[in-house]
Protein backbone atom coordinates (compact mmCIF):
# COMPACT_ATOMS: atom_id res chain seq x y z
CA UNK A 1 0.00 0.00 0.00
CA UNK A 2 0.80 3.64 -0.67
CA UNK A 3 2.60 5.55 2.41
CA UNK A 4 1.02 8.21 3.53
CA UNK A 5 1.21 10.75 6.97
CA UNK A 6 -2.13 12.24 6.80
CA UNK A 7 -5.65 12.06 5.93
CA UNK A 8 -5.00 15.33 4.31
CA UNK A 9 -2.53 13.67 1.78
CA UNK A 10 -5.15 10.37 1.04
CA UNK A 11 -7.69 13.21 0.58
CA UNK A 12 -5.65 14.98 -2.24
CA UNK A 13 -4.87 11.61 -3.81
CA UNK A 14 -8.41 10.49 -3.76
CA UNK A 15 -9.41 13.64 -5.52
CA UNK A 16 -6.53 13.61 -7.68
CA UNK A 17 -7.23 9.77 -9.38
CA UNK A 18 -11.30 10.97 -9.14
CA UNK A 19 -10.07 13.56 -11.77
CA UNK A 20 -8.17 11.95 -13.31
CA UNK A 21 -10.89 9.21 -14.27
CA UNK A 22 -13.84 11.56 -14.23
CA UNK A 23 -15.27 9.74 -11.04
CA UNK A 24 -17.45 11.00 -8.24
CA UNK A 25 -16.19 11.65 -4.78
CA UNK A 26 -19.68 11.20 -2.97
CA UNK A 27 -18.81 11.66 0.44
CA UNK A 28 -15.53 12.97 2.19
CA UNK A 29 -15.06 13.23 6.21
CA UNK A 30 -11.82 14.22 7.28
CA UNK A 31 -10.24 14.51 11.22
CA UNK A 32 -7.24 14.94 12.50
CA UNK A 33 -6.15 11.21 12.38
CA UNK A 34 -9.02 9.49 9.98
CA UNK A 35 -10.20 9.87 6.40
CA UNK A 36 -13.46 8.02 5.07
CA UNK A 37 -14.96 8.55 1.23
CA UNK A 38 -16.94 6.99 -1.52
CA UNK A 39 -16.25 7.38 -4.60
CA UNK A 40 -18.84 6.40 -7.21
CA UNK A 41 -18.23 4.16 -9.79
CA UNK A 42 -21.63 3.38 -11.15
CA UNK A 43 -25.09 4.58 -9.86
CA UNK A 44 -25.08 1.14 -7.32
CA UNK A 45 -21.52 0.86 -7.00
CA UNK A 46 -18.86 2.62 -4.85
CA UNK A 47 -15.61 2.40 -3.58
CA UNK A 48 -15.05 2.80 0.17
CA UNK A 49 -12.29 4.09 1.80
CA UNK A 50 -10.92 4.54 5.27
CA UNK A 51 -7.49 5.85 6.74
CA UNK A 52 -6.96 5.92 10.34
CA UNK A 53 -3.08 7.04 10.91
CA UNK A 54 -3.76 6.32 15.21
CA UNK A 55 -4.54 2.41 14.77
CA UNK A 56 -2.50 2.67 11.60
CA UNK A 57 -5.65 1.36 9.03
CA UNK A 58 -6.20 1.35 5.59
CA UNK A 59 -9.29 -0.38 4.00
CA UNK A 60 -10.63 -0.63 0.49
CA UNK A 61 -13.75 -2.12 -0.40
CA UNK A 62 -15.87 -2.01 -3.72
CA UNK A 63 -19.34 -2.03 -2.69
CA UNK A 64 -22.63 -2.40 -4.83
CA UNK A 65 -26.23 -2.36 -3.42
CA UNK A 66 -24.55 -2.17 0.00
CA UNK A 67 -22.57 -5.34 0.13
CA UNK A 68 -18.72 -5.60 -0.54
CA UNK A 69 -17.94 -7.38 -3.66
CA UNK A 70 -13.89 -7.02 -3.66
CA UNK A 71 -11.73 -5.55 -0.78
CA UNK A 72 -8.31 -5.33 0.73
CA UNK A 73 -7.29 -3.86 4.19
CA UNK A 74 -4.39 -2.96 5.52
CA UNK A 75 -3.98 -3.44 9.25
CA UNK A 76 -0.78 -2.04 11.17
CA UNK A 77 1.71 -4.05 8.29
CA UNK A 78 -0.21 -6.79 7.81
CA UNK A 79 -2.42 -7.09 3.84
CA UNK A 80 -5.28 -8.83 3.12
CA UNK A 81 -7.84 -9.34 0.40
CA UNK A 82 -11.69 -9.79 0.11
CA UNK A 83 -11.68 -11.22 -3.46
CA UNK A 84 -13.95 -10.53 -5.82
CA UNK A 85 -15.77 -14.62 -6.17
CA UNK A 86 -15.84 -14.63 -2.40
CA UNK A 87 -15.18 -11.39 -0.61
CA UNK A 88 -15.99 -13.14 2.33
CA UNK A 89 -13.03 -14.60 2.81
CA UNK A 90 -9.30 -13.37 3.82
CA UNK A 91 -6.47 -13.86 1.48
CA UNK A 92 -3.17 -12.68 2.91
CA UNK A 93 -1.23 -10.41 0.43
CA UNK A 94 1.69 -8.75 0.48
CA UNK A 95 1.27 -4.98 1.11
CA UNK A 96 2.96 -3.86 -1.98
CA UNK A 97 0.11 -5.97 -4.13
CA UNK A 98 -2.05 -3.01 -4.01
CA UNK A 99 -2.30 1.02 -4.04
CA UNK A 100 -5.20 3.48 -3.92
CA UNK A 101 -5.18 3.77 -8.23
CA UNK A 102 -4.56 0.36 -8.92
CA UNK A 103 -7.70 -0.85 -6.51
CA UNK A 104 -10.13 1.76 -7.69
CA UNK A 105 -8.67 0.69 -12.21
CA UNK A 106 -9.70 -2.79 -10.76
CA UNK A 107 -12.99 -1.68 -9.34
CA UNK A 108 -14.15 -0.08 -12.52
CA UNK A 109 -12.81 -2.70 -14.49
CA UNK A 110 -15.17 -5.56 -12.07
CA UNK A 111 -18.33 -3.32 -12.29
CA UNK A 112 -17.98 -2.61 -16.38
CA UNK A 113 -17.60 -6.70 -16.42
CA UNK A 114 -20.81 -7.16 -14.04
CA UNK A 115 -22.61 -5.04 -16.29
CA UNK A 116 -21.99 -6.64 -19.65
CA UNK A 117 -21.61 -10.02 -18.39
Amino acid sequence: MESFVSPEQVAERVMEIARRFNLKVSSQDTTLHTYKARVEISRESFVQIYYNTRKNKFLLALVKHNKRLFGFDKLDEKCHEHPEKEPEKHIEKPCSEMNLEKFILKAIKLVKEQSHG
